[in-house]
């Protein structure tokens, strides 16, 4: 049965250039368009004078497309059933629509113009990590929660923290309650926890204490492409009107989640066949362990969580420090790197905190410590196992209370920085024998990666060398070196003790000593007097590489070494040209 009395609405209306409007309508049919004659004038070159219609029909509101297209949360659609909390695009336009029975917050009319920098941010086409960032920074603006985080999901269905950001909260506070993802995920539903609810805390201790939880979906209706997950101090900060406007918000951010996914997804596909999409990683690899690492490190970047680097030495804990930190939001922040063997037991306070002037004899004036040189960025502790234990202490303090007092001051100043530490010392040791404080240990190991030694790397060994190779020959200023099959096969052979940076070394000294074009194995120093069963199978991209390099090498002796005119036939540019060429 059709409803003859259409109720009232609102459409609040986003423009470009930031103009935000209310229509309040109560009727069975409105128009939007370019058109003066229409209901909702939108002034947009990218607007139909007749673009699409609103119509009363069976007890709701539909919206119609007429001409060119629109979007309806994020969503191509030619008829769409509209319900509160909807948001059309059209052109450069956002429209939000509400039905005016339910009483909305005055909250959801507040904060319209960062929702119009968001949504034009994502048509912009915006990063998925600076729109995860604006999404996160508006939500904690806009309900006073203390932590956002979004979640997103594995193949097997376990969560993971895609990005999260937090305000005022421990660093040990969890980024998100399984419990309450779990639940959202089911019923595909927000979720909101409050304390006071003991049914709902039960058996979930990361929702028990003071506060609130909230799960908000991410999803397109019928699939769930992550989840906002929010948590705040007080009840207030998440009641009804701020859990309308988080949907709003999720409801654009299918989008970019959406086309997320879709890379990662071409990302291990191209690691598949030997390459990765992202070539300003320096974690270079294909093997399982590596590709499982760069995983972990993609995930863990956007934290601000301590994570304590383990493995053997020479396996790159530096090198995953620095990739950390470069894909973190803190990357245009200083990275500190401090050497903790390397620092005088008696030196390392004043290195560490600073000093002020006449603290102590040789204090001649005041000096900013390695903690307070990387304020808003990074601060990587290298062999942290060698620190002793007052600075141990003294540390501990610092990442309890984010306050560094400088030796010989009475005041200590803020400090925003982010933790990262490693050490090849086995710690349950060095905390069973008093070497390292348990409670240090455990504010450090936030999360614990394990970095793979390079004799479990597989085909890594050979593409490795290759890279070591190419690197090396230009720095040297030699061209044309290649390796042997004895070469090949006796690097594959060895224990590598001293992983890359041994490998690394190697190849070097031979780039240096060679007296051949063709580095053999004697070179490498790796002569065991095992010869090769035969022709050494390679990592696909090496392959790939030697034969390229070898093909642009034709392409511009055909062309009698014109290099533009080799690359016009290649259909790639000079540069690419000039990349192969050099690498040869």
């Amino acid at each position: 049965m059709t409803n003859a009395s259409p109720t009232p609405f609102s459409l609040t209306v986003l423009q470009t250039k930031g103009a935000i409007r209310i229509e309040r309508k109560c009727g069975a049919t409105l128009t939007i368009g370019s058109a003066s004659t229409c209901d909702v004038v939108l002034a947009d070159p990218d607007v139909a004078a007749h673009h699409a219609t609103i119509k009363w029909n069976d007890g709701r509101y539909v919206l119609v497309r007429e001409e060119n297209p629109l979007l309806v949360n994020g969503l191509r659609t030619r008829v769409h059933s509209l319900a509160p909390h909807d948001l059309i695009v059209i052109g450069k336009n956002a429209l939000a629509f509400q039905a005016e029975t339910t009483n909305p917050s005055p909250r959801l009319t507040e904060p319209l113009d960062r929702l119009r920098t968001f949504m034009l941010a994502i048509l912009g086409g915006d990063t998925a990590e600076a729109l995860s960032k604006r999404l996160l920074e508006d939500a904690l603006a806009l309900t006073s929660a203390q932590r956002g985080t979004l979640v997103g999901f594995e193949q097997d269905g376990q969560p993971y923290c895609l990005f999260s950001c937090a305000v005022d909260v421990a660093d040990d506070e969890a980024l998100y309650s399984r419990t309450l993802i779990e639940r959202c995920r089911t019923t595909l539903q927000a979720v909101v926890v409050y304390p006071h609810e003991a049914h709902s805390t039960a058996g979930a201790p990361s929702l028990a204490g003071i506060g609130a939880r909230a799960a908000i979906p991410i999803t397109d209706g019928t699939r769930l492409w992550g989840v906002l997950y929010l948590a705040a101090k007080t009840e207030r900060a998440l009641d009804s009107g701020a859990i309308e406007l988080m949907s709003l918000y999720a409801t654009q951010a299918v989008s970019f989640l959406r086309a997320e996914k879709r890379a990662e997804g071409l990302e291990a596909k191209l690691c598949d066949l030997g390459q990765s999409e992202d070539d300003t990683s320096s974690l270079i690899g294909a093997s399982p362990p590596i590709l499982a690492l760069r995983k972990s490190v993609r995930r863990l970047a956007p934290s601000d969580v301590s994570i304590l680097i383990r493995g053997e030495t020479g396996t790159g804990k530096e090198l995953v420090a620095r990739e950390l930190h470069r894909q973190s939001p803190r990357s245009e922040g200083p990275f500190v790197a401090v050497n903790c063997g390397a620092i005088a037991s008696e030196l390392f306070a004043s290195e560490l905190f600073g000093h002020v002037k006449g603290a102590f004899t040789q204090a001649a004036r005041n000096r900013q410590g390695y903690i307070m040189a990387a304020d808003g960025g990074t601060l990587f502790f290298d062999e942290i196992g060698d620190m002793p234990i007052p600075q141990q202490v003294a540390l501990l303090r610092v990442l309890q209370e984010r306050i560094v007092v400088p030796v010989g001051a009475e005041t200590g100043a803020p400090v925003n920085v982010r933790i990262l530490a490693a050490s090849n010392l086995d710690f349950e040791e060095g905390v069973r024998t008093g070497r390292f404080r348990q409670d240090l240990y455990f504010r450090l190991a936030g999360v614990t990666l394990e970095l793979p030694p390079l004799r479990s790397r597989g085909g890594d060994v050979l593409l490795l060398a290759h890279r070591f190779l190419d690197a090396a020959t230009r720095a040297e200023k030699k061209v044309g070196l290649s390796f042997s099959e004895g070469a090949l096969s006796a690097m594959t052979r060895a224990a590598w003790a001293g992983n890359v940076r041994q490998l690394e070394a190697v190849v070097h000294r031979a780039v240096l000593l060679a007296e051949d074009k063709v580095i053999t194995q004697v070179d490498l120093g790796l002569d065991d007097g095992h010869a090769p069963d035969g022709p050494v199978v390679q990592p696909l991209i090496v392959a790939r590489d030697v034969y390229l390099k070898r093909y642009v090498q034709d392409a511009v002796a055909r062309f009698d070494g014109n290099r533009t005119a080799a690359a016009d036939a290649l259909l790639v540019s000079v540069r690419t040209v000039f990349k192969y060429l050099e690498e040869v």
